[in-house]
């Protein structure tokens, strides 16, 4: 039957229990989703679509089950920027409700509100840009309002303030697993200082993949599963199903320490071998294979973490939902031995949000007096970033000589002269990076006089992930993928101060030299454009906006 058929008049009851020495009320609604209705679920990993491209990874070898749009007619399909837009819409709402039982209409009305939204740091950019447009299309805020973090990071903040710094000295290093349901996220700082101020910078670029325990949860399912296929009470009654999943989320994920059995609810299956009233027994070895695919892959993401540091590793700090696991604390412990701590944050579901909320807070004025000082003092860059340029073309004298291949000369119709497109790498793979401290690059552009005074330029910026760290490559490749080209209104330059050059073509040309900084945030990246004219002058324009490929 079509849901659509299914749908019945909203009413919500109330039942009153008016008694002599206590009372009570309860109420329910008509018109809710079924347990076992298929509905949109998961749908935040559709914001970085990039997480589920591997065949072989944990995406591609256990989809979800329950995953819309494909489940439902067109009727229902939406995409998943909208789902995650009308979903912030209830939390805002719902931040607005709770917000009304503390002040007045009135008091909420007049003050301002700013929201800070975390995403994973193994984020693409695109990725963080659509969670940013999804808040400002939720009604949060402009973007200029917005203040985006990094899940990880504000974590470590959280957990810092709340566990004493975490036992560590000046000089020590320790990575950060932000374990969630979606994602695990991995950072590797050092402490540079702890007073007055702590100060960390980053011991290794982050790194992440979409394996937190949502994928459990899929693995679970696809146990019971093949366990009772084809059992007429199992395909008859979803509830089975849709209670012994619920069980399996809220109980066994985080009770389990790999040597117990656990014992999950199956009411409605009865005389089965591994059932005894009503609840379905799952030994030791089995919840090992449940576990196994997510928790090795999340010691393989730790390894490499710890790989790329300097520095001996002295904590692994876990937090996010998953990060409570007992589990996961214990194969991490066992894997990489007494040498190293593994701790759990205090309330790690919560970590994140009240570590995004501190860092918020932390960047008013006003307030920093009464929270810790906590500063990430510089970054490591996750990628190669560039764009394409020219050179003048070289021949090949010899095989390798620093000359270029004769199929890379093109002619260039304003110099007359051959060139070779390169790519030039601005911000390589590792690089520190501070906010305070741009990368710049520069570049020159052209345009013909005739089309008038120049109002904008763009630029393409390319990206190498380069998952062998063999380096950035001299020329683009199939591994240089397209991040987006970056747009910048230059309108108002005095056309006193642009340089004019007449071309091969005999037409006169605006020459223009301009560097783009390139500030590294813990969540974003911005780019601004400084127009360089003639006698070491400059004029900055506004940030400009990327428009992603």
């Amino acid at each position: 039957m079509p849901i659509s058929e299914r749908v019945v008049e909203q009413k919500i009851l109330v039942a009153v229990d008016f008694g002599t020495t206590y009372s009570g009320i309860a109420w329910g609604q008509t018109g809710e989703i079924e347990s076992t209705e298929k509905r949109h679920e998961w749908f935040k990993l559709g914001l970085d679509p990039s997480m589920q491209r591997e065949k072989f990874s944990l995406a591609g070898r256990y989809p979800g089950s329950t995953q819309l749009p494909m489940q439902l007619s067109s009727e229902y399909a939406t995409s998943p920027t909208k789902l995650a837009t009308d979903y912030l819409t209830a939390l805002r709402r719902h931040a607005e409700y709770m917000l009304l039982q503390t002040v007045t209409e009135a008091a909420l009305k007049r003050t301002p509100r700013e929201y800070v939204i975390s995403v994973p740091a193994v984020w693409t950019e695109m990725a963080r840009d659509l969670t940013t447009t999804c808040a400002i299309d939720a009604g949060m805020g402009p973007r200029d309002r917005l203040h985006i973090v990094s899940e990880p990071e504000a974590a470590a903040m959280y957990a810092f303030k709340e566990m004493n710094s975490c036992g560590l000295d000046k000089g020590d290093t320790f990575v950060v697993c932000d374990a969630g349901g979606g994602t695990v996220d991995l950072i590797s700082y050092t402490v540079l200082s702890l007073a007055p101020m702590l100060q960390l910078a980053e011991a290794a670029p982050g790194s992440g993949s979409a394996c937190g325990s949502t994928f459990l949860n899929r693995i679970f399912a696809q146990t019971l599963n093949n366990k009772f296929r084809g059992d007429p009470d199992w395909e008859s009654d979803p509830d089975i199903f849709a209670t012994a999943m619920e069980h399996f989320e809220n109980f066994t994920k985080s009770s389990f320490n790999g040597k117990q059995s656990e014992s999950v609810p199956v009411h409605g299956l009865t005389a089965r071998p591994g059932i005894k009233k009503g609840k379905l027994t799952l030994s030791t070895s089995e919840l090992r294979d449940i576990f196994e695919p997510v928790v090795s892959e999340i010691l393989t993401l730790i390894r490499d973490q710890i790989t790329q540091t300097a520095e001996k590793v002295k904590l692994i700090l876990l937090v996010g939902g998953f990060g409570s696991s007992f589990y996961l604390r214990s194969r991490i412990q066992e894997t990489f031995g007494s040498g190293v701590e593994v701790k759990m944050a205090p309330n790690c579901q919560t970590a994140v949000v009240r570590g995004a909320l501190m860092k918020g807070l932390a960047e008013v004025k006003d307030v920093t007096s009464k929270l810790p000082r906590i500063r990430v003092d510089s970054r490591k860059a996750r990628k190669h970033y560039g764009t394409e340029c020219y050179t003048a073309y070289k021949p090949r004298r010899k095989l390798h000589d620093d000359g270029h291949s004769p199929e890379r000369r093109q002619h260039n119709p304003f110099t007359g002269q051959d060139h070779v497109q390169f790519m030039k790498w601005f911000l390589k793979k590792g690089e520190v990076v501070k906010e305070s401290e741009p990368a710049i690059f520069g570049f020159s552009t052209d345009q013909l006089v005739a089309a008038g005074l120049p109002k904008k330029f763009s630029i393409d910026v390319y990206y190498h992930e380069d998952p062998e760290n063999t380096g950035a490559p001299e020329y683009k490749t199939n591994n240089v993928e397209k991040l987006g080209t970056v747009k910048a209104n230059i309108g108002g330059i005095d056309p006193s101060l642009l340089k004019k050059q007449r071309g091969e073509d005999g037409r006169e040309y605006y020459v223009m030299d301009f560097d783009i900084e390139m500030r590294c945030f813990a969540a974003r990246m911005e780019y601004t454009p400084v127009y360089r004219y003639e006698g070491g002058g400059q004029r900055r324009f506004e940030p400009a906006r990327m428009e992603f490929a």
